[in-house]
């Protein structure tokens, strides 16, 4: 299989459509031993017409690449950037209000960067508090073990996408509907959500 560098390199080409129609035919055509190198100068023989021995074609071939990667990393920014500007502005919104900074940073924690349901829990009986949210599920507890003795929950958490799934959720609780979406972690997921439900109704 390629290795780690190459797998970015082929992800960021898939993800950008430079190898629109048969690009994952083209990829799975590589050789396994083939160079980080290699690999980038096949796709842009691939992807763009010319010969790589043409000059012209060669400083083409990279300002194409330096453009993709350009494209990706400004997503990135923008993206982390406008993340950074929502919680800000909510945070400020909220001191104003009269709020202390930590209790609105707690807020906003408790309930996953959403200003108006801070609002709501620092109005409220504040509940649950973060402290509870850094304790998890008592690993004596029957729900603790009814997850952990289930066969499809057992299977699931031997796929290392899983562990990504989890670790994702926790930084990025919006992210939880593509998880459950997903063929490989949908399964675990909708599964923990049933035993967690049935156990709360009994």
């Amino acid at each position: 299989m390629f290795v780690q560098e190459e797998k970015i390199f082929a992800a960021k080409v898939l993800r950008l459509r430079i190898c629109a129609l048969d690009g994952a035919e083209w990829l799975e055509e590589v050789a396994e031993d083939t160079a980080i190198e290699r690999l980038k100068e096949r796709c842009l023989k691939h992807c763009v017409p010319g010969s790589l021995e043409d000059p012209k074609s060669v400083t083409h071939h990279k300002l194409i690449h330096a453009a993709s990667e350009k494209v990706l990393n400004d997503t990135k920014t923008v993206s982390e950037e406008n993340i950074q500007d929502r919680v800000f502005q909510a945070v400020a919104a909220l001191m104003e209000m009269g709020f202390d900074e930590k209790e609105v940073v707690d807020a906003l924690r408790v309930n996953n960067n959403q200003q108006n349901a801070a609002c709501e829990w620092l109005l409220g009986e504040r509940k649950p508090t973060p402290e509870d949210l850094d304790k998890g599920i008592d690993p004596a507890s029957p729900l603790f073990q009814a997850i952990l003795e289930n066969p499809v929950v057992q299977l699931g958490l031997t796929n290392p996408k899983t562990l990504l799934a989890f670790e994702d959720m926790l930084e990025n609780p919006l992210n939880s509907t593509q998880w459950m979406n997903d063929p490989e972690t949908g399964p675990v997921m909708l599964q923990i959500s049933r035993i967690f439900q049935t156990l709360n109704r009994t």
